[in-house]
């Protein structure tokens, strides 16, 4: 990665850092520790379906170079099909031709 490659922090709550201050979060941190640019991207109480919509509008506009995925546990707490889940989870992070995978 150069210099100037974002990394984007893409996730529900445990990424946005509910319950902690904005630079308690751990895409603040991770900025902070590495000192490069840690787009924090997380929404709580968001399911993989909503991510797996969201992904495309956060790659277009952060043009990231890594992204770090951290979801599936508000799909757990709603009782979300796990198939479902693991299709979702799958489209975002796998295999080429994927949403995620473009921007790689």
């Amino acid at each position: 990665m150069g210099a100037d490659d974002v990394i984007v922090a893409f996730g529900d709550s445990l990424t946005y850092g509910t319950g902690a201050a904005e630079h308690e979060s751990y895409p603040a941190v991770l900025a902070q520790l590495t000192g490069r640019q840690v787009v924090r991207a997380g929404v709580p109480g968001e399911v993989t379906a909503q991510a797996l919509h969201r992904l495309p509008q956060v790659i277009a506009e952060h043009q990231p170079r890594l992204m770090i995925v951290c979801l599936g546990g508000n799909d757990m707490l709603r009782k979300v099909n796990e198939a479902e889940t693991r299709s979702n989870l799958r489209a975002i992070i796998g295999p080429s031709g994927s949403a995620a995978s473009r921007w790689c």
